[in-house]
């Protein structure tokens, strides 16, 4: 799969936002497809008796890439339920919860408004962007985690900073200091991107259809063993009270066909190279970061890109910038406001990105004054 034409992308459009919501190959719709097509053949045959163990499939194939156990591993949606799922059963009257300010805005509404319906306090810890190694972002943030917090939300890759956070460093040391904290990894961008260590992670999730660019609609929730006792499925059905894996295996009726193709999906992602089809998307990162804060100087980035496959600019604002990009120039980019300024995200997917996109977007802000 190393041209555009097994995607559905419009070839006409720019794509540099894979980040945002992935891009399904033909080949995954098709198998899509295929456990539609079986499911409405004998829907009674397919939800009793096929889907069950395909399902258990999907759990354990998805388990073993990811480094876990499968009775720790759940679909969900996206992983905006994932974390909407753990913090309404965690957040209690009275809790510290604490995130950064770099957490995706969702997470922050849900957050606010279950610390609000609860009676819980929210504290936000500022991290600045375009400073930080590795080390000094460690610092960062560990110093202004209060030793009294009771739950910490923390992303392993910031929505729209597209920063590394070094989760594993930040957990060993917050659990050594304080470990009565749970901590929860929001993973949005992070399967099919880099490696999780889930060493001293209580939850994390993480969405299939981005990086593993498998169907919308399909992401993974982890459960620590020792938290499993504390997290029952979003809707209560007929696995209730018979454990975790068996309230998430059946909450109503619903279409699972973009879970059934997980092993699908992650034999492709081997296909491409796994873990160097990684690498070929950090390299093509690394020219296309280079390439244009050569071409603006002025814009500032931040070294916390450690592997990975997207990178953000802050740079002056300009009004309706996104929809120039677009409809003047066919370039579809994450752009945001960011203070007085904006963020401008790139992605690079290597199975269908050129250097010749990166150029484009180049030129094209040089046309609109930048």
């Amino acid at each position: 799969m190393s041209t555009a034409i097994e995607f559905l992308l419009n070839p006409d459009i720019t794509y540099l936002n894979h980040g945002s919501y992935g891009a399904t190959p033909k080949k995954i719709l098709d198998e899509q497809r295929r456990w539609q097509q079986k499911m409405e053949e004998e829907p009674v045959q397919f939800m009793h008796e096929i889907r069950p163990p395909a399902l258990e499939k999907s759990r354990e194939d998805l388990s073993h890439f990811l480094g876990v156990q499968k009775e720790e591993i759940f679909f969900v949606h996206n992983a905006t339920q994932g974390i909407f799922m753990v913090a309404q059963q965690r957040i209690k009257k009275g809790m510290k919860v604490v995130c950064t300010s770099h957490r995706y805005q969702a997470v922050y509404h849900t957050l606010h408004y279950l610390c609000t319906k609860a009676q819980a306090q929210l504290e936000i810890i500022e991290i600045p962007f375009g400073v930080h190694t590795k080390d000094d972002l460690t610092q960062t943030i560990i110093e202004q985690v209060p030793n009294d917090c009771d739950l910490f939300f923390l992303d392993e890759i910031s929505s729209a900073s597209a920063m590394r956070f070094p989760v594993s460093d930040v957990c060993e040391f917050l659990k050594k200091r304080s470990p009565s904290i749970e901590i929860v990894i929001d993973g949005a961008h992070s399967p099919g991107h880099v490696q999780t260590n889930f060493s001293n992670v209580d939850y994390w999730t993480g969405n299939l259809h981005k990086w593993l660019c498998a169907p919308k609609g399909v992401a993974a929730l982890y459960v620590s063993q020792s938290n499993l006792e504390n997290i029952h499925a979003p809707i209560i059905s007929h696995g209730y009270n018979q454990g975790l894996a068996q309230e998430m295996e059946w909450m109503g009726t619903h279409d699972p066909s973009a879970i059934l193709c997980t092993p699908t999906v992650l034999e492709l992602h081997e296909e491409l190279g796994g873990v160097e089809f990684r690498k070929r998307n950090h390299m093509l990162m690394q020219w296309a970061r280079k390439e244009i804060c050569n071409a603006f100087p002025h814009f500032i980035t931040d070294p916390s890109i450690d592997g990975l496959a997207m990178c953000s600019f802050i740079l002056p604002f300009k009004e309706k910038l996104y929809q120039s990009l677009f409809h003047e120039h066919q370039i579809e980019i994450f752009v945001n406001p960011w203070g007085d300024k904006l963020v401008l995200r790139i992605s690079c997917m290597s199975a269908y990105n050129k250097k010749s996109d990166y150029k484009h977007l180049i030129q094209a802000l040089y046309t609109l004054g930048y």
